[in-house]
């Protein structure tokens, strides 16, 4: 051992070495255990302060309950069923419970109240355990711990009995609904450290809360190998810690159960923040490391003084190799570099002897993938690589025998020289084309060529490869299918919407009849309450009726489209106007035209798209403010029309820009503003139509500019499945 270098320079410093690594490793095991403990106290005591905070937040969200269920205006509900108040009183309190609701005592609700807006009230509760438990203990508040998740965020509900002011009847309850998002700012209010984060967990390990809000709704124990056993101490109320991966990051975790809630707060450090003193540590270690290093390299040096000679030597020797100078070294050692000399003389001779051979460079070809060929100047295959003699099907001896067109497909003229024919085999660009199989199959490839030239520049030959590319070619044709199946799939959607919203008209109109025959006949004797239902469900049929005869109008865009004619844009406005006369005159509003063209359209479609725009104008117009419309129209230098449509409204946020094209799209309540939501969605399906497409521009109280481009000639042999812009 002690003959080789290696083991001449593990004598020098090896010892050393290994000392230090031993001592660096013990301490910083001591302290890595000692720095665990301390960090596991302070998190276990953050952890269960906050649990306590989190308690007193459940408490008072409860007690702000009650306060509301013994307002009068609740209390006296029941007796003077005053909507109007009960829902004004309800809208104020959503910045604390974003849903609030009054189930009466037989499980209807009566009125809901979403983010401070009134919604459809169609709840029903008279088996909801949570209902029963507030209707056998009015004046008690209930908390459902179940988490309910849905776009606007993750929630639980409260429920809360009412009895009448003198006595002890139960009259309803109150059922709120509280954003679990609130206890983000109590979570913030703990300083854990650097990196450190907590977050409020449930009973099935799903995060419910977070100071950031970040990845609500996910489970943070998936992957821990004994999830098991901590979603059992969740439940159970029991304390546990661990380290483990929280937010994609290796973290210590303690927790803390919170009292009278099946939930745990959850405090974590990242473990690189805990490992700081180590690290640093590690920093005196690996430094203490170098100064041995450096010292090993003197004594290796001057050791290396001694015994690199001969490797230096070798070294000259093999840069001369290339020269052809290179000559034998002399060097007798029974060491590693005695034997690499020997080696090294041993190759030089066979190197002499030995030059690199066909076999080689055939076998480089034949291990291609690709088709290659190489032709000569007559265009006759010269040479070709054994993937070329498989994919076309011949022999070594018949490939040989082959000219360019015997397998290239295009080769019109026999006589023609093969570089005239393919002109764009002389440039290395690829070209997608087809080759011939010997049993007279078209295979499609991508060819690449490269052809040799003399020193004139004339053409001796070329190298061609071929990239077979059917997997590719039957991909496409697959895509291609694929849409047209989508196509026609669409069409069945347009032709089913029009017959389902055509044939729904028949039972509406039993419903509506019957709905007022019972009014004639037995509206004394409904009550109050019957007669209010009655008009809740006549209301609800004509709004259904609205809602058909949209739909019907969408899908007859195409389905009962009229063939394209020219159109004199100018009469379109004329008419629309005459027919908005009334509701213009209602509202003093004013319209005004510029000079429009004469495109190709269809006649029913324009009229409907200004009578949409227009009237969209009229009615989103703001309070104690005249509506003005303007309407102009322009040729495009890209050949399209652009009309646009001007008005003072109340405009939007250019957030819903898009959102408001869609079918039942609506951004206010029907209460605001009468209408389906479908006005939009037929006029961009109009544009469509007609080669086009329509935009919104607009500002909350600055008003809306809608842009619609059309195809000025369009013709009827010309179907259009998708809008195009034409800016």
């Amino acid at each position: 051992m002690f003959r080789s270098i290696r083991g001449k320079l593990l004598v020098s410093h090896l010892s050393i070495f290994l000392v230090l690594m031993f001592m660096g490793l013990a301490g910083i095991f001591l302290l890595s255990s000692q720095q665990e403990k301390n960090s596991m106290a302070r998190l276990q005591m953050i952890s269960d302060h906050t649990a306590k905070m989190v308690g007193k937040d459940l408490f008072f969200v409860g007690d702000m309950l009650k306060t509301i269920c013994e307002s009068q205006v609740v209390t006296r509900f029941a007796d003077s069923f005053q909507v109007p108040a009960l829902a004004k009183y309800f809208a104020e309190q959503h910045s604390t419970f974003s849903e609030l609701s009054f189930i009466d005592s037989g499980g209807y609700e009566e009125l809901r109240i979403v983010m401070g807006v009134e919604s459809d009230g169609n709840r029903e509760m008279k088996d909801n355990p949570f209902f029963l438990k507030s209707k056998e203990l009015p004046g008690e508040t209930f908390i459902d711990h179940t988490i309910d998740i849905d776009e606007t965020g993750i929630h639980i509900h409260f429920i809360r009995g009412l009895k009448r002011y003198f006595g002890d009847q139960f009259v309803g309850s109150v059922y709120a609904r509280y954003d679990l998002g609130m206890f983000s700012q109590t979570l913030s209010m703990m300083e854990v450290g650097k990196g450190g984060l907590i977050i409020l967990v449930d009973e099935v390990g799903r995060m419910i809360a977070s100071p950031g809000g970040f990845a609500t709704g996910g489970e943070i124990f998936a992957l821990a190998p004994d999830r098991d056993r901590i979603l059992d101490d969740i439940k159970a109320g029991r304390k546990f810690s661990f380290r483990g991966e929280v937010a994609g990051q290796d973290c210590f975790l303690v927790s803390s159960p919170i009292e009278n809630a099946p939930w745990v707060v959850i405090t974590a450090q990242p473990y690189d923040i805990f490992m700081e003193e180590i690290k640093r540590f590690k920093g005196l270690y690996m430094l203490l490391l170098a100064a041995t290093g450096c010292l090993g390299w003197v004594l290796v040096y001057i050791l290396a003084d001694r015994l690199t000679f001969p490797i230096l030597s070798l070294r000259d020797q093999v840069s001369k190799i290339t020269r052809g100078v290179a000559d034998t070294i002399d060097l007798e050692s029974r060491d590693e570099v005695g034997e690499l000399v020997r080696s090294f003389n041993e190759m030089l001779v066979e190197l002499r002897e030995t030059s690199v051979s066909r076999d080689f460079l055939d076998k480089v070809i034949n291990s291609m993938n690709d088709i290659l060929v190489v032709i000569g100047r007559d265009g006759r295959v010269e040479r070709a690589n054994l993937h070329a003699r498989e994919v076309l099907g011949y022999s070594l001896k018949e490939v040989l025998a082959l000219h360019l067109q015997d397998f290239l497909k295009g080769y019109a003229n026999e006589e023609q020289p093969w570089y005239e024919a393919f002109p764009w085999l002389l440039f290395d660009k690829p070209v997608e084309t087809e080759l011939f199989a010997k049993d007279g199959l078209l295979i499609p490839v991508l060819v690449t060529s490269s052809p040799f030239l003399d020193e004139k520049g004339a053409v001796n030959g070329a190298v061609i490869v071929a990239h077979d590319i059917s997997d590719r070619k039957e991909a496409e044709e697959k895509l291609a299918l694929y849409a047209e199946q989508l196509q026609a799939s669409n069409k069945e959607l347009e032709e089913f919407a029009y017959v389902a919203s055509h044939d729904l008209k028949e039972p509406l109109r039993k419903i509506t009849s019957f709905g007022e025959r019972l009014n004639l006949k037995f509206g004394d004797k409904l009550g109050e309450q019957g007669s209010d239902y009655l008009a809740r469900m006549d209301s609800a049929a004509a709004r259904m009726q609205r809602l058909i005869d949209d739909l019907l109008t969408y899908s007859r865009v195409k389905t009962k489209a009229r063939p394209f004619e020219p159109v004199d844009l100018n009469r379109i406005a004329a008419e629309v106007l005459s027919d908005l006369e009334a509701s213009i005159s209602d509202r003093k509003g004013k319209v005004t035209v510029s000079e429009l063209a004469t495109i190709s359209a269809d006649q029913t479609q324009m009229r409907q798209l200004f009578q949409n725009l227009i009237g969209n104008g009229l009615k989103f117009h703001k309070d104690d403010v005249p509506p003005v419309i303007e309407v102009s129209g322009e040729m495009l230098e890209s050949g399209y029309y652009q009309l646009v449509f001007k008005d003072n409204g109340i405009g939007i946020d250019e957030k819903y820009s898009d959102k408001i094209f869609g079918v039942f799209q609506r951004l206010h309540g029907r209460k605001e503003y009468e209408g389906s939501g479908i006005g939009l969605s037929v006029c961009r399906k109009i544009a469509i139509r007609h080669g086009g497409d329509i935009t919104i521009s607009s500002k909350v109280d600055e008003g809306s500019k809608f842009i619609v481009t059309l195809d000025p000639e369009m013709k009827n042999d010309e179907p259009v499945e998708g809008g195009r812009n034409g800016q």
